[in-house]
């Protein structure tokens, strides 16, 4: 027996390399849509990658193989090759198959490198097998045949286990290219394994393959790479159709997340409505039912004290209306400022006076501490007045008895006005500050709340402010108190010039102290 010499064509060489990284990034890609994909649609994933990634491989594999030239001719076994084919195409979709369970069994990417490194050597040397070449023999180095299994198993196991890893294209994208070396690496190191021995006389096998190895190499590759191509573009769709169902999921959950919290607030807006409702009602009809029947005979003063109450229950009735019907006009655009010029220390004063009542059976303190110039402003009086006595109005149900709320008036030439009022009450937890400004919430979310009123006033009180380009925050030191403070920017200060703050006169400040303070006992 003679050895013969063989060699590699550099083209075709570089061409199944080309094949093989393809193939691997193909792959990956497969992998992490078979990852991702619910069970109806893996089974499907995994065939078709089976068949692109398995083909991609055989692919490799065979057109390395058309790279190796004899100076004999070669034909190839049809049924061996395509044996080697299918091969390849099995052991890949069980790879693909393990993808899925690697999630709950660490020791599968190890096994299954075994398993897919063992079938792609088998896919190998049983191509190398329909290798039909007359009057010769091949021997293999068992050495070499060692290392090309164990170039497999590592190529195999590393796969799988970068399925498990990567997250990104470009982290793909270089270990495709690690994978198709890889994988050229344990061809090209098996073919180093073959020898070609060539016995005397040898003639030509009629029927040979007469099809030129470079023109069916490359028709090879062209039809597995347009495979491929099919492949990735199917992952591509997939993806951004998965992509597009998850935003509709998220939207149609956050549409169902707020149609529920409508539906709540709602449920909640009628059980509150209707209990605030009812406490004035039953007043009125009550009282008016003991003047209307006289049932107190002719006792005038107890009967203009229930007309007093009667009066009352009708004021804190419209009040709960009004609130409402504010919230509608603000929610579609429809609430209007009605500027004019007024004093907003006189404002101040007045709405004091509308909660001295209230205080004084609380036993609150409410004091008032103005600039000492007047602070004129260019407002909507009504409004301001609604932010201010729901701010004095909290302040006094909130401090507990022997506290103190205070409205306080600060001017500064290029900073506006702030208006504030601080009380000495329990304090807004930090998870609470931002709630308490949501329509029909207060610090105390159950019906059965200590307090009454329908969680309007302070959402209206900031919307209010906005309107006035202002805003309205809170300040707050669970234990210690509250300070609301309502920002009006500089031009709604009417007189400015008129106006002196701290820092153009620093004895300002010590003029600026109460102007009056009121002790409301029970």
């Amino acid at each position: 027996m003679q050895l013969v010499a063989g060699y590699h064509e550099t083209v075709l060489v570089i061409l199944s390399i080309i094949i093989a990284i393809f193939a691997s990034y193909t792959a990956l890609d497969l992998a992490s849509r078979i990852a991702a994909a619910r069970r109806k649609t893996r089974c499907l994933w995994t065939s078709a990658g089976a068949v692109a990634m398995g083909g991609g491989i055989w692919a490799m594999h065979f057109v390395g193989i058309l790279a190796f030239r004899l100076p004999v001719e070669v034909a190839y076994d049809i049924p061996m090759t395509a044996l080697s084919a299918v091969v390849a195409m099995l052991v890949t979709g069980v790879g693909l198959h393990l993808i899925h369970e690697m999630r709950y069994r660490q020791w599968l990417p190890f096994a299954g490198g075994l398993f897919m490194g063992g079938g792609i050597a088998s896919m190998h040397y049983i191509g190398m097998a329909a290798m039909r070449i007359p009057g010769c023999d091949i021997h293999y180095i068992p050495s070499i045949v060692t290392l090309s299994v164990l170039i497999a198993v590592v190529a195999a196991t590393a796969a799988l286990w970068l399925v498990m890893t990567l997250k990104h294209t470009w982290e793909r994208l270089a270990s495709a290219g690690v994978m198709g070396l890889a994988i050229a690496g344990m061809h090209y190191t098996g073919m180093a394994a073959a020898q070609f021995y060539r016995f005397s006389g040898v003639g030509q096998i009629p029927g040979g393959n007469s099809l030129s190895p470079t023109l069916l190499a490359v028709a090879v590759a062209s039809v597995t790479i347009l495979l491929l191509c099919l492949a990735l573009i199917s992952t591509m769709v997939d993806r951004r159709l998965a992509i597009s169902a998850r935003r509709e999921a998220d939207a149609l959950r956050a549409a169902k997340e707020h149609a529920e919290s409508a539906n709540r607030t709602k449920d909640f807006f009628m059980a509150a409505t209707s209990h605030e409702l009812r406490t004035p009602l039953n007043a009125i009809i009550g009282f008016s039912e003991l003047i209307k029947d006289r049932r107190l005979g002719d006792d005038l003063d107890r009967y203009v004290a229930y007309a007093n109450d009667i009066h009352t229950s009708g004021q804190h009735l419209l009040a709960l209306i009004e609130d409402v019907l504010d919230i509608t006009r603000l929610e579609t655009g429809g609430l209007r400022l009605s500027e004019a010029v007024f004093d907003l220390g006189e404002l101040a004063h007045a709405c004091r006076e509308e909660v001295v009542e209230k205080a004084e059976a609380a036993g609150v303190t409410v004091g008032i501490e103005l600039p000492s110039q007047p602070v004129q402003v260019d407002a909507d009086r009504r409004r301001l007045r609604q932010i201010l006595l729901n701010l004095l109005d909290n302040a006094v149900k909130f401090t507990p008895r022997g506290g103190r709320a205070t409205v306080t008036i600060k001017v500064g030439k290029d900073s506006g006005v702030t208006l504030s009022v601080s009380d000495t009450g329990p304090g807004i937890p930090q998870e609470e500050r931002t709630r308490i400004f949501h329509a029909f919430v207060q610090g105390d979310p159950r019906l059965e709340r200590r307090h009454e009123g329908l969680g309007l006033g302070l959402p209206l009180a900031r919307a209010f402010a906005e309107l006035h380009d202002g805003h309205l925050e809170v300040e707050s030191t669970p234990g210690e108190g509250s300070i609301f403070s309502l920002w009006l920017p500089p031009k709604r200060l009417h007189t400015p010039r008129n106006l002196r703050t701290a820092a153009e006169d620093p004895g300002a400040a010590e003029e600026s102290g109460p102007l009056s303070s009121l002790r409301a006992s029970a």
